[in-house]
């Protein structure tokens, strides 16, 4: 998707349960996003027929997690995590490391403040 090699490449987690129409605009936005490097995965939180095989096919390089079953939205926002962490290094580092974590967020908001209303 979008891609920089000064940012540090952060993981966005999209989780899909039954909404596979709201799924796939969604990563048409971020297809389309102007922003530092990311990453993709759709975690499908158990959906009874499952988005992955369409974000497969449109999107090949967002990764996806299909669940068998619903693990709620922690749940599934935690297999998220644990792709990020297991997927870079740096993720690890950044996870296990609060304050890089708050000032990577904190860096972002600023820059998009200055950028007035999107």
């Amino acid at each position: 998707m979008a891609s920089s090699s000064a940012s540090p490449r952060v993981l966005v987690v999209v989780l899909n349960w039954n909404g596979a129409d709201d799924t796939l605009a969604c990563l048409e936005s971020l297809a389309a996003a102007d922003s530092p490097a990311f990453d993709t995965v759709v975690i499908d939180n158990g959906s009874r027929r499952s988005v992955a095989p369409a974000v497969r096919e449109r999107f090949p390089g967002v990764g996806c997690v299909e669940l068998p079953v619903n693990l709620g939205y922690a749940g599934g926002n935690n297999v998220g995590l644990r792709c990020a962490i297991a997927s870079h290094p740096s993720r690890r580092s950044a996870c296990a490391d609060g304050p890089s974590l708050t000032n990577l967020f904190t860096r972002n908001t600023a820059a998009r403040s200055t950028r007035g209303p999107e």
